[in-house]
């Protein structure tokens, strides 16, 4: 595991703490006084805590200045696992279910809106669903069907290639 410090420390630390994993997603972000006790706790009571690769530490002075540091980061890198200070809309939850690895895919951003709006039209759940079921028609298991897609009038806008 990679951590990164700041080079500032003051005889009563605030520390704003941000933990990614292999691919540097952003997982979570936190205020401690103490990293290493704060990072056993974490080790011990939080399922997503096998998942972290990278660690960086920011040092602040003052718990009003690491306090807004959190908020802002909470609010503005959107971290998969915080729950506190998040919007009205609550935490972000996974599609997948616990244990499921998140997996980094890359598209085309066009393409992927259109997917995103595909998977709408067709009435399935989220890309994700789409995208397993597939990988299981694909990998050829037993029972697994391609998943339904949308007829052209169902999808409002065509894909990347193709003529309206």
């Amino acid at each position: 595991m990679k951590m990164e410090t700041c080079d500032r420390m003051t005889d009563n630390p605030q520390v704003l703490y941000r933990l990614y994993d292999q691919f540097q997603q952003l997982l979570y972000v936190g205020i401690t006084m103490d990293p290493v006790t704060r990072f056993h706790d974490h080790k011990a009571n939080k399922p997503w805590w096998t998942q972290i690769a990278n660690i960086s530490l920011e040092h602040f002075d003052r718990r009003e200045d690491v306090e807004e540091a959190e908020a802002r980061a909470i609010l503005e890198e959107n971290p998969l696992y915080n729950v506190v200070g998040r919007p009205a809309m609550g935490p972000v939850k996974p599609t997948v279910s616990r244990g499921t690895a998140r997996q980094t895919f890359r598209a085309d951003e066009d393409l992927w809106e259109t997917f995103g709006a595909s998977v709408e039209a067709a009435g399935a759940k989220d890309r994700s669903v789409v995208l397993r079921d597939f990988m299981r028609w694909y990998n050829r298991e037993p029972g697994a069907r391609l998943p339904k897609r949308p007829s052209n009038v169902e999808r409002e806008s065509p894909a990347a290639g193709t003529d309206a």
